[in-house]
């Protein structure tokens, strides 16, 4: 193995898991704002959160706050080191590196084919934090499962 990787330290990770939840929970509001804003008339407690939606600074902050935010957090976590590192662990993160990186073009490829208009441009969003994001999630499953197989074993 390569043993010039070039990785965060590990104290950064616990703030990249702090931005992280935010920016995919401000995020994932702006979304459901979104796909709720129709329910708006009839529903009092949604409107005054769809009118804080309608002033544009507002949202282009909002937005701002959750792409920054998710990419950053996801590079936090993901390029840290983890406590104790070796080569098994460069592995299991260059491994589902790869995987994400499948997965996503996958899935944009299928987005393409068939999403259209409007809800195209939705999907790009959510597509230009999806890698980070994936890359994270199965590469702290298989970290989890390594683990739980070390234990398993003592």
């Amino acid at each position: 193995m390569n043993s010039k990787l070039m990785l965060l330290p590990y104290r950064v990770k616990g703030f990249g898991w702090a931005i992280l939840a935010v920016g995919v929970a401000v995020g994932a509001l702006i979304l459901l704002a979104e796909m709720l804003s129709y329910l708006s008339e009839s529903t009092p407690a949604l409107e005054s959160f769809t009118r804080i939606l309608e002033n544009d600074n507002v949202v282009r902050i909002l937005n701002n706050v959750a792409l920054i935010g998710s990419l950053a957090g996801a590079v936090l976590v993901g390029c840290s080191k983890e406590k104790f590192e070796d080569e098994m662990i460069c592995v299991i993160r260059l491994n589902s590196l790869l995987q994400a990186f499948y997965l996503y073009i996958v899935a944009m490829c299928i987005a393409a084919l068939f999403i259209y208009d409007f809800a195209f441009f939705y999907v790009m969003m959510v597509g230009l934090v999806a890698m980070p994001l994936l890359f994270v999630i199965i590469y702290r499953v298989r970290l989890y499962r390594l683990k739980k197989s070390l234990e398993d074993e003592k």
